[in-house]
């Protein structure tokens, strides 16, 4: 059975609004965010990651013990649209950081976008999504290794039902 989520929210962080179906910045739970793995788990908590400071989901390289963690959306309805735009915020930073990777399912799980640079700031991705007309959820995996420490960290998960350059 799905469960589907529609939210409409308003977010504006660089003074400028975008009308988002669903936004996540883990300021006041983990929005229905699920972990799927039991030796590795993204953490919702308060820090201080690459000069940011709030509340994000996270998995440190040394608490995972060299483990893939994995936290999924809930299903998104499609509303009968054929692009959709997930958003997120990024950070992985450490030689124990090894990726971060973004799958979509639909009928069938998908690679989206996988990232393993290190960065000491924050990144923004917009990807378009393939709808196809049918509802989706997205995976977010974070792999780390047991070279030292390391952070992978996301936040501002947001969901639109048209194209990234679509307002």
């Amino acid at each position: 059975m799905k469960t589907c989520i529609s939210l409409v929210c308003v977010f504006s962080m660089i003074n400028k609004c975008l009308a988002l179906d669903f936004l996540c910045n883990f300021e006041d739970h983990d929005c229905g965010l699920i972990n799927t793995n039991a030796d590795a788990k993204w953490v919702r908590k308060y820090d201080n990651i690459g000069e940011r400071r709030g509340f994000f989901l996270v998995v440190d390289a040394v608490e995972s013990n060299n483990n893939v963690a994995t936290v999924k959306t809930p299903y998104f309805s499609s509303n009968e649209v054929a692009r959709g735009c997930l958003s997120v915020d990024y950070y992985i930073n450490g030689v124990g950081a090894y990726e971060l990777r973004i799958d979509g399912e639909d009928f069938y799980r998908f690679n989206i976008k996988s990232v393993s640079e290190s960065y000491i700031y924050w990144r923004s991705a917009q990807i378009d999504i393939d709808l196809s007309f049918q509802d989706i959820k997205f995976y977010f995996i974070a792999k780390t290794n047991n070279i030292g420490r390391g952070t992978i960290a996301i936040d501002n998960i947001g969901f639109k039902r048209r194209a990234c350059s679509v307002p």
